[in-house]
């Protein structure tokens, strides 16, 4: 479960609509901080929320879960808001657990007809599978742009065109948001969407025995449903929210204050690590906070894995796996990139354009964070200069370094990237920015430079289907306008002047298929003392590679 907090005061549970995650709530959740302990939930499979064990969740499964969710916040009681799909969620757990919910304010709530209702299941959540040309994210961008033109989305005529200005700028960045979040979804987009639309409210409002504030901003598309409500449930009311988004977001929270609890707000929790399962975790620093993977089946010094450019520590999950009963591992999303924070250019004005020993100070803040003083560093490609930065910082707290793919280039060459490496992310408004990005993701795994699309720079991978691609697209994607920061740090970075300075046991090392591969013989002898070699091609063998050479033992021989 991920979720979002801020503010002080009585504490406040918010659940989002649909396809989106806590993110779409930001601007509420602003808002409502300066009078409460806001707690905004990514619901079971959206956002960073594992979803649930059921192939076809309904709403009472959802609501099913948000009980375990208070528990393990240390809330025993609480307003709820929803919104849409977050209002069916949220209405649903008061009837179910009437316990634990104070009143609940419903922005939005769902009243349609049956007939409504299956027309809505049958065309509203087409599948979007991935297509080796792109073509499922044209799709989903024309789903999403014409879903602020249209109600429902699919019926493009006059008597359908929402009263909206597609050209106000906050319109581009939500379309984009949103896709992301529906690109983000496990396993599916569309399964808190069929949820909801099968959901008839009906019941629960009868039966609820908390207050229940059915509430609607004049400009929300479900404004009609509002006359909709059932005259004879008791602890039901209406109330039509006038102006814009700001005064709609005040007029929320003069409604949760009349319906909140006096208790005190629960200390912040870290979670438990789960016994054969990665946890995720945030550690806070100074620079924004960075989004931690963590594995600790085994005992011992842990390993820090830092990932490459331009993704996450997701991509290091099968290595993670592989590593696992050998020792504790903690994995960064480096920031800027993945989840993690983006970079305060403000307040740490180096993140304007940051070199790779920059890096170097957040990794060591985070580490502080978790309560970690000692550990051995693995980093791959970006990962791997950063990782090189870190052991030159912290040289006391580094026992062995594994850098898997140093970077190693003449100016030329770098020049040569500089100018022709890096896309531009920015929404687009015709949705070409996602097309462009998987033609990026995709040819990344064919050509290096990926520019360079001829024999000569082909890589020896086997080809990678959509599903496989699919992934790596999303990180991509949610690093967004900062993408390129690191990336271009570990261009730049002076890998010649710095790994002489290494005092730690080094190996460098790289798989065989890797084009870096040819530059490990030379890295690793800039390195004191260090052993250089290929990496096996199997992951499990270069698991138990990499273990023994933790383990200190001599792996020069291979």
């Amino acid at each position: 479960m991920h979720y979002r907090r801020a503010g002080s005061g009585p504490v406040v549970v918010l659940r989002h609509e649909s396809p989106r995650s806590s993110a779409a709530l930001l601007p509420l959740i602003a808002a409502l901080a300066t009078r409460f302990t806001v707690i905004a939930l990514d619901t079971p499979g959206y956002g960073l929320s594992e979803p649930l064990a059921v192939a076809s969740p309904t709403i009472a499964d959802y609501a099913a879960a948000c009980g375990p969710e208070l528990d393990a916040l240390g809330i025993d009681r609480c307003a709820v808001y929803g919104n849409h799909t977050g209002a069916c969620i949220a209405l649903e757990f008061a009837a179910q657990s009437p316990g634990r919910v104070s009143g609940v304010v419903l922005e939005g709530l769902p009243m349609f007809a049956a007939e409504d209702r299956a027309d809505l299941l049958a065309n509203y959540t087409p599948a979007l599978t991935p297509r080796i040309d792109g073509g499922h994210l044209a799709q989903l961008w024309s789903m999403r742009r014409d879903g602020h033109m249209y109600f429902p989305w699919y019926r493009r005529s006059p008597e359908t065109r929402l009263a909206i200005d597609l050209s106000h700028p906050s319109i581009l960045p939500g379309m984009h948001d949103g896709a992301l979040d529906m690109l983000r979804a496990r396993p599916s987009y569309a399964l808190s969407y069929q949820a909801a639309l099968a959901y008839s409210a009906d019941a629960a409002l009868h039966a609820v025995q908390c207050p229940v504030i059915v509430a609607v901003g004049e400009r929300d598309m479900l404004v009609a449903h509002l006359d909709r409500l059932p005259a004879d449930a008791a602890n039901v009311r209406g109330v039509r929210l006038p102006g814009d988004s700001a005064a709609v977001h005040q007029g929320i929270g003069d409604l949760l204050a009349e319906i909140a609890t006096s208790d005190p707000a629960p200390p912040v929790v870290r979670p438990e690590p789960r016994p054969a399962q990665i946890t995720m975790d945030y550690a806070s620093t100074e620079f924004g906070q960075l989004l931690v993977r963590r594995r600790a089946d085994a005992p011992g010094r842990p390993l820090v894995l830092l990932h490459g450019s331009p993704t996450s520590s997701l991509m290091l999950e099968p290595l993670m796996s592989a590593l696992a009963a050998q020792r504790p591992l903690i994995a960064f999303d480096t920031l800027g990139n993945g989840d993690s924070d983006k970079p305060d250019r403000d307040r740490h004005p180096q993140f304007a354009r940051p070199g790779i020993r920059d890096y170097a100070p957040v990794v060591v803040a985070a580490l502080d964070d978790l309560g970690v003083t000692e550990f051995d560093l693995y980093g791959t490609h970006t990962g791997a200069a950063i990782a090189t930065e870190v052991a030159l910082l912290a040289p006391g707290r580094v026992g062995n370094v594994i850098l898997d793919g140093v970077a190693m280039f003449d100016a030329e060459t770098v020049a040569d990237f500089m100018a022709n490496y890096f896309i531009d992310l920015a929404p687009r408004w015709d949705g070409t920015h996602l097309i462009a990005a998987w033609a990026w993701t995709r040819d990344s795994t064919m050509w290096f430079p990926w520019y360079k699309r001829d024999r000569e720079h082909a890589l020896d991978f086997p080809v990678r289907t959509a599903e496989q691609l699919q992934p790596a697209l999303v990180e991509f994607l949610k690093s967004g306008s900062t993408y390129a920061l690191a990336y271009r740090a570990a261009f730049e970075w002076d890998a010649a002047a710095r790994l002489p300075k290494l005092a730690a046991r080094t190996l460098v090392t790289t798989h065989p298929k890797d084009p870096l591969d040819v530059l490990t013989p030379e890295v690793a002898a800039f390195v004191p003392g260090a052993i250089g070699l290929s990496s096996p091609a199997r992951l499990a063998d270069t698991a138990a590679f990499y273990g023994r050479f933790l383990d200190g033992v001599d792996v020069s021989a291979g």
